[in-house]
């Protein structure tokens, strides 16, 4: 098959209809100016093979029509006409046609349509057509556009390799080996899914019907076991019944003489009572007049007595002590006496002993003073000597005189005062040896004085002290009552607003005692209806609904618990209880709920579960509420939810309708009635905590304002102690201030102050006249040597002087010390002779104290004995009184214990009485009981008196001897209990049920089955088909590997090139281009020209061609990069290894060649050449003559060849005809 003719209309260039016939078999070209319209030719054939836009060289499909519509031409059509005589290359469903014409018309928008053979196909048809003879656009190995040399050129092993798998068709195969592993894939998931569905979904429904199941069996067996017992439980009881009612006139009348016995004792026992009462009042009041009489006034008299016995005592025992305190407090005296005295024995001689040092430092420091003195005067008055004028002798002698005048003066002047302060001391002495004798005396009392003032003082610091730390403020007591004061105010209205909801929910209050001393509250969790809490508010009806009166019972940990409520809890009203140990609660599937959610969609149906809140720990007990029921909008949704085969769960809408999978449904205003509680029980339980919050505000504001009072307390105790210990100074003071001690204290203070002063004077005066004396003597003999030589002789006296000086002031400094350690120690001993005198001062008063002492102690003790004297005749008198009537006690205890032995008999007996009338009473009503029960037996059990002889018969069905009843009846309260909790979960239907699981989960496990095995057939036809293409594969190398050496030997003789696979890899891991020039094979392709590069791109592009070729090969401008010689040689090539021969395999490839160089489409059998007239393509066709020049034929022949009927005649003619196409006509060439 290949083309024939080509006809444009409106596509690209070509405006108008253009023909272009005549195409050769085997080699064309097309040839023109650039932007002609040669490779619109070929965009035309590509349009027709489905080539999207992209590969068109345009933006989208407008612009393939001309001008993209613009310029009135709205549609663009291409038509080719292809040979198909050839039954080997025809394609397939089509061998019948000798010709084929395949049309692709285009209109503006992108609408596109086709059409074979004048009849409209569709796109897959078209592309299954050219598939089948090799023309696949998906892998275009006959196209050659621009550009793909250089693809070819950078291609990497594994790309060169995809080319060869292209070539070898195998591409196709891993896109349907992809499209398989997809499949299994799929495959796989689906026998997850199936594998997910029969573990999630049916296993566990296939486990739960069995145990179901199993639970069903055991409840009919259950039945048919509980109908048996309890029939021989009803008879036995029947029988046991006539027996009770046979013997219950026996025991009344023993009851009635019992009766009578109690009576006659009653009597007995009241009689003896009363003869104690009357025994125990005469006793009592003999015993009332004793004790108001004599032993009331002896006991008073005793009691006197005995407190004046302990006073006695009590002050004895202090004089006692006041005596040894005193002799204690002497003998301290004394020794302190000794040690005072022995003490200043030792600081005399000390003192003693030192004032030698101290006459030596003083004479020291005398010498060098007066040394120093009479130096600065020489110094002096050789200096006022220099300073005269003249420098003769009278003018220093002069300056001499004066000095020695001054210097008399001064001492004169300390003379006198010596005088004046000695006169002065002595009166001052004689002031003070009148006035220490007298302070002398009253030595003792001064220093009490003066210890009791820093006491005070000492007191008063301490007392502010504490109260400073304690840092206290009134604030902190009005803050805090502000705080609790309005804490108080805001709670009061939250109580009284508590206590309205809980008068209004008193249904919710459960009171219970505790059952048992110790009892933990804490196993009562409490109301259902309390333990919850409602997410969604607008779902708080339908809440109620589902919970129904299961709102109002109670949750405790263990039926034990429970157990112990109801026996001992004393509750007000019946309740009902839910163990969670033995509670059976389960929530909705999650598969139920998803498809629940299905069905109505997410928003429309919740598990009423999920819309309730609570602790983890009740989780079974909400399970058991609330787990098997949908909440859902409306009753539209709840009727789909409900009644659906996969769901069939019960659901109560919004407003509260309920609708049960069994049938029935139940609405109404009711109710909305209820719908309130809900809301009031979180309205309570909101209220609660905001009064148990305001509670621990207040609690805490309560702590804080203690604490602050607290602190206040402790404040003005303080404040108080500080003013107390004040006070106690101010007196202190005032009374010190006012002593005649202290007055003269303070006298001869000052006086010793004056002494003293006077004292410093004389002192200062001694050695102003000291000074002064030397100074005169040192100018004297200054006087005489003055003439002799006054320069170096104040030069000596200047040096003598600084000598002097630092020698005087080391004597100085040595005095000081040795003064100051010398009057430390005078003073010392002073203080000692002072105490010594001050303790033998204490004496005399410690001694009258002693004596005083002794004498009141001896006066205590005689009156201590006194008192026990009288003390002792009293009591005795006391406890003879007491011994007589505690005589009388016991007598009286006696009879008053026989009194109330003989009062507990008579309780005892009248307890009998009335237990007897008691039982009397309820024996006569168990009888009639009894007969009501027989008559109530027979009645709901008809079967009783047709049965009755065989009761208690041995070997009947009633034989209670062979038979235990007991345990018969423990059978049946086991039997009922297991019944009535498998009523709760038994499914009727499940014998049913679970055959239809069972078959499901066998389907399911066959189409797991029947998937795997499809799964595994295709994974063995992916690895068999593997074989075939790596099979294929090498062969193809192989040929085009051949192919590819000799294309390029053709084009450059003397070299070669071959496919190899990488360095130690196969050929599947890669295909690389090897290249050799005689016998020298390159290293890499970069050694090579550009020229060379280009020719072995399109070596191996030929080969591929060449191994598998299609009907036609189009080749765009491949020679662009070759140069003349190459050019020709591609001819060569093509005309060599792809024309067209007669009887050869395939019949060769019709080429199509765009090509600007001359020596390439010289080769060509047919040249067409485009040209651009007034804006539109138009095409000629000329051939190839004999000699290898294109020749041009006249017009008649052109229409003679146009004109033949047959294919076969019109494509000999067109082979020899030259045709110009321009707008649909023939023109002259």
């Amino acid at each position: 098959m290949y083309i024939l003719e080509l006809i444009l209309d409106g596509f690209k260039s070509y405006a108008t209809r253009t023909v272009i016939s005549g195409f050769d078999r085997s080699f064309n070209a097309i040839t023109g100016k650039n932007g002609s319209g040669k490779s619109n030719i070929l965009d035309a054939i590509l349009f027709v093979l489905s080539s999207s836009p992209g590969s068109l060289r345009a933006e989208n499909l407008n612009a393939l029509i001309y001008k993209s519509g613009q310029a009135g031409v709205t549609k663009a059509s291409v038509t080719i006409v292809f040979d198909n005589t050839d039954p080997e290359q025809s394609p397939v469903g089509y061998e019948q046609f000798n010709q084929i014409t395949v049309t692709r018309q285009l209109a503006l928008g992108g609408r596109s349509k086709y059409i074979i053979n004048g009849r409209q196909a569709n796109l897959a048809r078209v592309q299954n057509m050219f598939h089948s003879v090799g023309l696949n656009m998906q892998t275009p190995t006959f196209l050659v556009m621009q550009g793909m040399i250089t693809k070819v050129l950078n291609a990497k092993p594994k790309q060169i390799l995809k080319m060869i798998e292209e070539t070898a068709g195998t591409s196709m195969f891993e896109a349907k080996k992809s499209a398989a592993l997809d499949t299994i894939s799929k495959k796989a998931r689906k026998v997850d899914e199936i594998q997910k569905i029969i573990d999630e979904d049916i296993s566990p429904t296939l486990e739960k019907l069995r145990k179901e199941r199993k639970a069903y069996i055991q409840w009919s067996q259950n039945k048919t076991e509980l109908e048996r017992c309890e029939r021989f439980v009803i008879a036995y009881e029947y029988s046991e019944l006539v027996k009770s009612i046979a013997t219950s006139e026996e025991k009344q009348a023993q009851m009635m003489a019992a009766a009578e016995e109690l009576n006659s004792e009653a009597t007995s026992a009241a009689e003896a009572v009363a003869e104690y009462d009357a025994l125990i009042k005469e006793l009592r009041s003999a015993r009332q007049a004793e004790m108001e009489g004599e032993y009331k006034e002896l006991e008073a008299t005793v009691r006197e007595l005995s407190k004046a016995l302990v006073k006695a005592s009590t002050d004895g025992d202090h004089k006692a002590e006041a005596v040894a305190e005193a002799k204690a407090a002497l003998a301290k005296v004394q020794a302190s006496i000794d040690e005072a005295k022995t003490a200043h024995a030792a600081k005399e001689e000390e003192a003693k002993n030192h004032a030698q040092a101290v006459e030596a430092a003083q004479a020291e420091r005398d010498a060098a003073a007066a040394k120093v003195a009479n130096l600065e005067a020489q110094l002096q008055g050789a200096g006022a000597a220099l300073s005269g004028g003249s420098g003769d002798e009278g003018v220093g002698a002069n300056s001499f005189t004066a000095q020695i005048g001054a210097a008399k003066a001064a001492a004169g002047k300390a003379a006198s005062a010596i005088d004046q302060a000695k006169v002065k001391i002595d009166a001052l002495q004689a002031q003070l040896a009148v006035k220490r004798p007298q302070l002398e005396s009253s030595s003792a009392e001064l220093a009490n004085l003066h210890t009791q003032l820093e006491a005070g003082r000492e007191a008063v610091e301490v007392a502010q002290a504490q109260l400073n730390a304690l840092a206290f403020s009134e604030e902190e007591v009005s803050s805090a009552e502000a705080t609790v004061n309005e804490l108080e105010g805001e709670l009061a209205p939250m109580r009284d607003a508590l206590s309205i909801l809980e008068s209004k929910l008193a249904r919710f209050s459960f009171e219970y005692a505790d059952p048992e001393r110790g009892f933990d509250r804490s196993k009562v969790k409490g109301l259902v209806g309390e333990l919850i809490s409602v997410n969604t508010p607008e779902a708080m009806t339908a809440l109620e609904v589902t919970a129904g009166g299961k709102l109002f019972n109670v949750v405790v940990d263990t039926e034990r618990t429970g157990s112990a409520l109801l026996k001992k809890g004393k509750l007000r009203r019946r309740v009902t209880i839910i163990p969670l140990n033995k509670i059976s609660g389960s929530s909705l599937s999650a598969d139920v709920v998803s498809k629940a959610e299905a069905l109505v969609g997410a928003d429309n149906v919740t598990p009423a579960l999920s819309l309730v809140g609570y602790d983890s720990e009740v989780d079974a007990a909400m399970k058991y509420v609330f787990g098997k029921s949908f909440v859902v909008s409306d009753m539209v949704a709840a009727k789909k939810v409900t009644f659906d085969k996969a769901i069939r769960t019960k659901s109560v809408t919004l407003e509260g309708d309920v609708f049960d999978p069994a049938g029935t449904l139940t609405g109404g205003s009711s109710r909305r009635a209820s719908s309130s509680i809900l809301a009031a029980l979180a309205e309570l339980s909101a209220a609660r905590a905001n009064v148990a919050a305001k509670e621990n505000e207040l609690a805490q504001a309560a702590a804080d304002l203690a604490a602050a009072r607290s602190r206040q307390a402790q404040a003005a105790a303080l404040a108080n102690a500080v003013a107390l210990k004040e006070h106690e100074l101010k007196l202190a003071k005032s009374a010190a201030a006012g002593s005649p001690q202290q007055q003269l204290f303070d006298d001869i203070a000052e006086l010793e102050a004056q002494v003293a002063e006077a004292q410093g004077v004389i002192t200062a005066a001694e050695a102003t006249i000291a000074e002064s004396e030397a100074k005169v003597a040192s100018i004297e003999a200054a006087m005489a040597e003055f003439a002799d030589n006054r320069e170096a002789k104040l030069a000596a006296i200047e040096a003598e002087v600084k000598a002097a000086k630092k020698a005087a002031a080391k004597a100085t400094k040595k005095f000081r010390a040795v003064s100051q350690a010398g009057e430390a120690l005078q003073h010392e001993a002073l203080e000692l002779v002072n105490e010594a005198a001050e303790l033998e001062a204490q004496i005399p008063t410690l001694e009258s104290e002693i004596a005083a002492a002794e004498e009141a102690a001896a006066a205590s003790a005689a009156a201590l004995e006194t008192a026990k004297a009288k003390y002792g005749d009293r009591k005795d008198e006391l406890d003879e009184q007491t011994q007589r009537l505690a005589a009388a006690d016991k007598k009286l205890a006696s009879l008053t214990k026989a009194r109330a032995k003989a009062a507990t008999k008579s309780d005892k007996v009248q307890l009998a009485i009335r237990k007897a009338e008691t039982g009397l009473k309820n024996f006569d009503k168990k009888a009639k009981e009894l007969l009501a029960t027989k008559s109530r037996m027979e009645r709901k059990h008809e079967w009783l008196a047709a049965e009755a002889h065989l009761f208690g018969e041995p070997g009947s069905d009633f034989d209670f001897e062979a038979h235990n009843p007991r345990k018969l009846t423990k059978r049946v309260k086991a039997l009922r209990s297991e019944q009535d909790v498998l009523n709760k979960s038994i499914n009727k239907k499940v014998m049913n049920m679970f055959e239809q699981a069972e078959q499901e989960y066998q389907d399911l496990k066959r189409k797991k089955r029947i998937i795997e095995n499809d799964k595994a057939k295709i994974e063995k036809v992916i690895a068999e088909l593997d074989e075939r293409k790596n099979e294929a594969l090498h062969k193809t190398w192989v040929q085009v590997n051949a192919d590819f050496g000799s294309i390029f030997s053709t084009f450059l003789p003397g070299t070669t090139a071959k496919l190899e696979p990488p360095e130690g890899k196969t050929v599947l891991d890669g295909l690389c281009v090897r290249v050799a020039f005689g016998t020298v094979w390159k290293e890499s392709l970069s050694e090579l020209s550009g020229g060379q590069r280009s020719l072995l791109a399109l070596s191996l592009i030929l080969a591929q061609m060449l191994f598998k070729p299609a009907p036609f090969m189009i080749l765009d401008e491949v020679d662009a990069a070759l140069d003349a010689n190459h050019t020709a040689a591609l001819g060569t090539v093509i005309a060599k290894h792809f024309s067209h021969r007669e009887g050869s395999a395939h019949g060769g490839s019709q080429f199509i060649l765009v090509s600007l160089r001359q020596g390439c489409h010289s080769n060509a059998n047919v040249l067409f050449r485009t040209k651009f007239v007034d804006g539109v393509s138009a095409v000629t066709r000329t051939v190839r003559a004999s000699n290898g020049s294109f020749a041009t034929q006249l017009v008649g022949e052109l229409d003679k060849a146009a004109s033949s009927s047959s294919t076969s005649s019109r494509a000999k003619a067109s082979a020899a005809t030259t045709a110009v196409a321009v707008g649909g006509k023939r023109l002259r060439a």
